[in-house]
């Protein structure tokens, strides 16, 4: 059962692995890319991503700048069963607080059952122990890809690109509360429920996600 990999949870604490002259970091609760191997591997747990809503999440971060030069970052949180972003935030800082507020945002509204897996990169961020222990304590199981993975967190990759080039280059944003309110629109309003996805044979995500 290949797809049976990303859930599986080793209980080892985390320890330093110099074999071959590379450190990796294997931390309590955390699964590395065991989906993401193989082509084949990959596959079978997209179908299970497309099971249900709330199954699996994904998320990451990106930064944006104001027109005064003062830096933002967001932090979204999307169901990979139909695209839609669950959450999205923005901040003054790209931190372990950014990253639980998302997730907390989207358990807030979506309700998810037990077994939500969530799925990011290895950022510093997501392998803090803060976060490690607040996903344990929400009952979400992290799984995260292999460095040099070419399926690590595509998803997200490509909604960020549409975001940026949709809405972030093109305008000009004075004011952390502009921002705040054009992302709020553009998530919510247009990615959501205008927006076509070929992801999901050209429906929106909400058309998706509610299809009967």
């Amino acid at each position: 059962m290949l797809a049976m990999d990303v859930w599986c949870f080793s209980k080892s604490t985390a320890r330093i692995d110099l074999e071959k002259h590379q450190t990796r970091l294997h931390y309590w609760g955390i699964s590395l890319c065991n989906f993401g191997e193989s082509p084949l591997q990959f596959w079978v747990f997209l179908l299970y991503t497309k099971q249900a809503p709330n199954l699996v999440w994904c998320t990451d971060f990106t930064y944006i700048r104001l027109s005064n030069g003062k830096m933002r970052y967001n932090c979204t949180v999307m169901d990979l069963y139909d695209r839609s972003v669950v959450s999205s935030i923005n901040s003054e800082y790209i931190n372990t607080e950014l990253a639980k507020a998302a997730v907390e945002q989207a358990l807030g509204t979506e309700k998810p059952g037990k077994g939500l897996i969530l799925h990011s990169d290895q950022g510093s961020q997501y392998t803090s122990w803060e976060f490690v222990d607040y996903c344990k304590k929400r009952g979400i199981r992290q799984s995260m890809s292999k460095s040099g993975c070419p399926y690590d967190n595509a998803p997200m990759e490509r909604f960020y690109n549409t975001f940026k080039n949709e809405l972030i280059y093109p305008n000009s944003f004075s004011s952390a509360e502009c921002l705040d309110e054009a992302v709020r629109r553009y998530v919510y309003i247009w990615y959501n429920h205008v927006r076509p996805h070929s992801y999901n044979g050209w429906k929106t995500p909400f058309e998706a996600r509610y299809r009967t």
